[in-house]
């Protein structure tokens, strides 16, 4: 157990014995968490876990991450109820079980689970199971992935790097807030490889030993993980991904000739090691401060943002590797830009699932209010990793990839590649003869392979692919995802997107010119638009539609369109967007089932009339308002109710 820093105990790492049982139960180990047993029966515990921070001022509410050590001095079956979990019925709902290490592999416990609201107190839930134990057991909330476990397994990499002549170079990033080192791996092959030594970046890199070697000719990949701590999926899709980088596979061989790759396995070591599932030592979620994150409070958020900036016109690609407690799946969050951009964005992930059996792209969200999403902190996803160091670079590829804890919604039917794959690769492998799926580590791992794999489809070099032996540029690919994000909110609105939609000629010009064309176009629209005093007719199918009218100066003054709707709709204005996605409220105006058309002039007085078999027309006239800035386009959302 590392604990140079942290000269006393970690209170949620402690052992309890119990000799009535001849039965010991321990944390006291890196990443272990359980800080109260007791023994309620005979074979019977209730067990608590120790919240982020336990017994510091920065202590919060963050309960759900357990790991512990049992000991028996007879085989016998015990019972253990966990009295102060968070509240993850969902994930339990799903099928979710803990997971046991015996003969040294993890596996889900065989027996029932079992979760209820704790009578005590509101915002926890019990969690009671039993197992059978013969000798030593080690039980945890899901799959663990230490701190010590990661040390050696970077120390075989390094070993297999230099027997294989792969170069690979470790060395401190920056120093944590308890002073141990945030390690950063360089993987690449040797071309390109020049006699020189990276620049030094100021507060990075506090060793005195050599720098990592410069490439010439060489994109750079950015990938981390364990931001959050508990969230062990992130280590196993790293490990599969360096596993396949290393190997002899004929396409990691072509991937390192490429790419030059700076990965930093562990972005938060201190709360690894004591037992934390989401927080930092000073119970902060580190990935809300990429934006502006502090030397002396966020040291290794704040180094991989410098790095980023210091590499910015030569990184192709950054990669966030997290875990999925509520959404199932494996799936990424992208960002949202504008339409030529957005395809190359897209187009990754979709690369990724034609590669990899679990991965979920239609699962996945690139949508702007996704950027702006608050957590029940009230802290935006506009400090996360991928949204702020997109903002610093406009990189389209800048993604946050989450597998969930327990279980998918759709598996792919994916070709062979021709090369030998492990079974998770092949479909009708027992794998998946279990529906739903329950992920495990190789799972989490084949996604982390797929990474690999897909960068390389991404720049047409894969030998061995099974997409560009029927797509050699990716340009039908392209289109397909060009669709896709085409019936997409905000672009399944725009005009111009749409006219491109139905000349496939038209569209693959637009994403050729990297949306040169479709920028120049979508200027010369707004432009008229604001003169344009046209009529616009849409047809109320959902209870929800997007009306776009069009924008006069900074004031929006009263604008009518002509709405068809059903004899049984009331219509609602509720609120006018701006281009931005910002939502300007207003007051909510309710129009009767049917009436009169309302002149510009003078409204009619509402009149109720028997319903009708023909869709009524009916003008609505937009209020006036004042925004902040003058977007281009006003959009109202008319619900129907």
């Amino acid at each position: 157990m590392d604990r140079d820093a942290t000269n006393n105990q970690i209170p949620q790492q402690s052992s309890h014995y119990f000799p009535d049982d001849g039965v010991e139960i321990s944390s006291d180990f890196d990443s272990g968490n359980l800080a109260r047993a007791e023994r309620s029966s005979a074979r019977s515990y209730l067990l608590w876990i120790g919240p982020d921070c336990m017994g510091t001022q920065a202590e919060n509410s963050c309960r759900t991450w357990f790991y512990f050590k049992v000991t028996v001095q007879t085989p016998q079956t015990l019972y253990f109820l966990i009295k102060n979990m968070n509240l993850q019925f969902k994930v339990f709902k799903e099928g979710m079980k803990p997971v046991y290490k015996i003969q040294d592999r993890w596996q889900r416990i065989p027996g029932p689970v079992s979760f209820n609201l704790n009578e005590d107190d509101p915002y926890s839930m019990e969690l009671s199971f039993s197992i059978t134990i013969s000798k030593d057991i080690y039980l945890a909330f899901t799959y663990p992935w230490s701190h010590t476990d990661n040390r050696l397994f970077l120390n075989d990499i390094k070993a297999h790097c230099l027997l294989k002549n792969i170069y690979f170079h470790e060395e401190n990033l920056i120093f944590t807030l308890e002073k141990r080192p945030c390690e950063i791996l360089t993987i690449s092959s040797v071309y390109g490889l020049i006699e020189e030594h990276e620049k030094s970046i100021q507060y990075l890199y506090p060793s005195t030993a050599d720098r990592a070697y410069n490439f010439i000719g060489k994109k750079y990949v950015i990938i981390t993980a364990r931001v959050h701590p508990g969230e062990t999926q992130g280590s196993f899709m790293m490990n599969g991904f360096i596993k396949f980088l290393v190997s002899d596979d004929p396409r990691a061989v072509v991937l390192r000739d490429y790419f030059v790759f700076k990965i930093v396995p562990i972005l938060n070591p201190d709360a690894v090691i004591r037992g934390h599932y989401r927080t930092d030592t000073k119970g902060v979620n580190l990935n809300r401060f990429y934006t502006n994150p502090s030397l002396t409070e966020h040291p290794t958020v704040y180094a991989v943002k410098e790095l980023f900036l210091a590499l910015k016109d030569l990184i192709y690609c950054y990669i966030d590797l997290h875990g999925h407690a509520t959404k199932k799946g494996c799936f990424v969050y992208g960002n949202y830009m504008e339409f030529s951009k957005q395809v190359e964005c897209c187009l990754f992930p979709k690369l990724i699932s034609l590669n990899c059996i679990n991965f979920d792209f239609e699962g996945s969200n690139f949508t702007e209010k996704n950027m702006r999403a608050k957590d029940k902190r009230g802290l935006s996803k506009e400090g996360s990793g991928r949204v702020a160091l997109f903002k610093f670079s406009g990189l389209p590829r800048c993604y946050t990839l989450e597998c969930n804890f327990n279980t998918g919604k759709v598996l792919n039917s994916i070709e062979m590649s021709g090369l030998p794959e492990p079974d998770e690769c092949n479909g009708s492998s027992w794998v998946y003869n279990k529906q739903p799926v329950e992920y495990n580590i190789e799972i989490y791992e084949d996604v982390g392979r797929a990474i690999g794999i897909a960068l390389l489809d991404s720049i047409c070099k894969n030998p061995y692919s099974r997409v560009l032996h029927k797509d050699p540029d990716l340009k039908n690919l392209r289109l397909e995802v060009a669709g896709y994000i085409a019936g997409q909110a905000p672009f399944r609105f725009d005009p111009v997107v749409k006219k491109a939609m139905k000349n496939k000629e038209e569209l693959t010009k637009l994403l050729i010119d990297g949306g040169k064309k479709l920028v120049e176009k979508i200027e010369k629209n707004n432009k008229n638009a604001k003169n344009d005093k046209s009529e616009k007719r849409v047809c109320i199918k959902k209870t929800t539609e997007l009306i776009r009218v069009p924008r006069v100066s900074k004031t929006l003054q009263p604008v009518s369109t002509e709405i068809e709707f059903r004899p049984s709709k009331r219509v609602i204005i509720s609120d006018v967007k701006k281009d931005d996605s910002t939502i300007v409220p207003i007051k909510n105006y309710m129009f009767p089932n049917v009436h009169k058309p309302i002149s510009q002039k003078k409204a009619a007085p509402s009149k109720k009339i028997k319903p009708s078999n023909k869709r009524p027309k009916v003008k609505l006239i937009a209020p006036s308002l004042t925004v902040e800035k003058e977007p281009n386009i006003a959009i109202i959302e008319v619900k129907a109710s």
